[in-house]
């Protein structure tokens, strides 16, 4: 039997990721020996609240997949950047939905599914910067993905703020999904062209990102 989570709200309503990390240790955060800790967003310095940006999500697990459908509608007056374009282990931005990024999420045996900005390790610099596709969003108009994601679940993630490969809970006994939108054009974000495509570095875009989440659904 599938588990599902409906979740028709604005943004302002959904669970909001990122915040100060200053005293969290990355390596294990939850003293549980499960790995790294989720590379969190920043406080994001232009929030875009609920008047101005909604979404909607649906996340459901069913027997080989968590599939989630989800929508942005613009209201804010102005273009925004939605982070949905994440490229391939192999750098390749493919022209369907499902490629997302699988880390762990803010709780214990929690899992992300994300489409957002990330911090990135330190060393990470110029091409082999760690870079995420993005869609422009004009006011007024929606962008609608439905993602499927393959179980078991397996981590794909840039390297953590310390360096580390990315390790999901064990066991994984939840699941969200995260996206991000990002306010403003700023040149230091890193703008390149993809085939067409705008992408931006993790990272350096942080700072004008808003990211919400799903509540948590539980896996099998």
């Amino acid at each position: 039997m599938a588990l599902a989570a409906l979740l028709p709200v604005v943004l302002g309503a959904l669970t909001a990721c990122g915040g100060d990390d200053t005293d969290r240790d990355d390596r294990d955060p939850t003293g549980t020996g499960a790995g790294p800790a989720a590379p969190t967003a920043p406080t994001p310095t232009a929030t875009l609240d609920s008047t101005r940006l909604a979404v909607e999500a649906s996340v459901e697990v069913d027997a080989d997949a968590v599939v989630v459908t989800w929508s942005v509608t613009n209201r804010s007056g102005a273009p925004v950047l939605v982070t949905n374009r994440v490229p391939d282990d192999s750098g390749r931005l493919s022209d369907g939905p499902d490629q997302t990024y699988v880390l762990p999420g803010d709780e214990p045996g929690r899992v992300e599914l994300a489409k957002r900005v990330l911090p990135v390790a330190a060393d990470a610099v110029g091409d082999a910067f760690p870079w995420i596709g993005v869609t422009e969003l004009d006011d007024g108009r929606e962008l609608r993905e439905t993602v499927r994601v393959p179980l078991p679940l397996r981590a794909y993630a840039p390297p953590a703020p310390g360096g580390d490969d990315v390790r999901l809970p064990e066991p994984a006994t939840s699941v969200v999904f995260c996206v991000g939108v990002l306010s403003g054009r700023e040149p230091a974000w890193g703008f390149k062209d993809d085939g067409g495509i705008a992408r931006v570095n993790h990272g350096r875009a942080a700072e004008g990102q808003t990211t919400r989440c799903s509540e948590p659904v539980a896996l099998p």
